[in-house]
């Protein structure tokens, strides 16, 4: 018990003294989050490039389905006017 207490009071008298602080200004943290966004392959807005990837997925998905749809050698079974394909 007592060496834990040393221990804790050797840790604050080095955060103290040596500014070692783990918390970091604000200004700091921007910059950090500036420069990563800055380099290449991390894109500035992780959010909506996801949002634009899976929209691509999509058109992509209904243009295939439409090639299906609309193929003529696969008439009456995917007729979108005749039923349901099988």
């Amino acid at each position: 018990k007592c060496m834990c207490y040393e221990f804790v009071i050797l840790i604050h008298i080095y955060v103290m003294f040596l500014d070692a602080s783990p918390i970091i200004k604000e200004s700091f943290a921007k910059q950090l989050l500036r420069t990563k966004r800055q380099k290449p392959g991390h894109p500035d807005e992780p959010m909506r490039e996801h949002m634009l990837h899976m929209q691509r997925l999509e058109q992509r998905a209904q243009e295939t389905s439409m090639e299906h749809w609309m193929n003529p050698h696969c008439f009456p079974r995917c007729d979108r006017n005749y039923g349901y394909p099988v």
